[in-house]
């Protein structure tokens, strides 16, 4: 489960959503390395400009913090 919540003090709300829809597409490809039962919150830094949102930045942002906290599985070759 994902919560996203960015402050009106970010940017106007088309830039909001576009944070929500990159944060989103990086959870769902994220998903299935992830261990089951974890919810997660996650809050926008109103310091970081809404118009310098980058998918691979917020990817590896993503990535550092879920293995940080020990929840990202290895992905398996097949």
């Amino acid at each position: 489960m994902l919560g996203i919540a960015i402050s009106k003090k970010v940017a106007n709300s088309v830039y909001r959503n576009k944070i929500k829809r990159l944060i989103r597409e990086n959870y769902r490809l994220l998903e299935k390395n992830i261990t089951i039962g974890n919810c997660f919150v996650i809050l926008w830094n109103k310091k970081v400009e809404g118009k310098e949102a980058n998918f691979y930045i917020i990817k590896e942002d993503m990535e550092k913090i879920f293995k940080k906290i020990n929840i990202l599985m290895e992905e398996k070759d097949v």
